[in-house]
């Protein structure tokens, strides 16, 4: 069941915070694709909004790290470090690898499910 999953995530990595229910681990994955927040993201990057693109950001991180997207949740990771000491420079530079990669990750995930 969790096979088609292993080439694109790490669910060895994500499986603890499951509890080990590879039904629960697929619901979260699907969850992960419906609440894609690119446009929002986006919008919140485009309006200089850091305060709701920190908190965006932050759920990207954390759903990352919880579907084993580990490389992602780094990345987002680091984007909301930058934003927590005030180097927006440092978010915006990192933004249009985070969203490409982000957005390649939902689409990976879509051509699995």
């Amino acid at each position: 069941m969790l096979e088609k999953y292993r080439a694109i995530l790490d669910v060895d990595y994500a499986m603890p915070f499951v509890a080990e229910d590879p039904d629960i681990y697929e619901a979260i994955v699907e969850t992960y694709v419906s609440d894609d927040k690119s446009a929002l993201l986006e919008e919140c990057y485009n309006n200089n909004d850091w305060d709701n693109y920190r908190i965006n950001v932050h759920g990207v991180k954390s759903s990352s790290y919880t579907i084993g997207a580990v490389e992602l949740g780094d990345e987002a990771k680091a984007s909301e470090d930058c934003i927590k000491s005030g180097d927006f420079e440092g978010a915006k530079q990192r933004h249009d690898k985070l969203m490409a990669d982000y957005r390649a990750m939902l689409e990976r995930i879509k051509d699995i499910l």
